[in-house]
């Protein structure tokens, strides 16, 4: 059973590494052109 602490950090970390992933892409596509 996950308490909301860790239900939270589970909810947190996929989106900030999702946005850095996205950052990252966002990135290389400018780089490309």
């Amino acid at each position: 059973m996950l308490g909301l602490a860790e239900a939270g950090d589970l909810l947190r970390h996929p989106i900030e590494f999702a946005s850095s992933y996205v950052k990252q892409t966002l990135h290389k596509l400018g780089k490309s052109h």
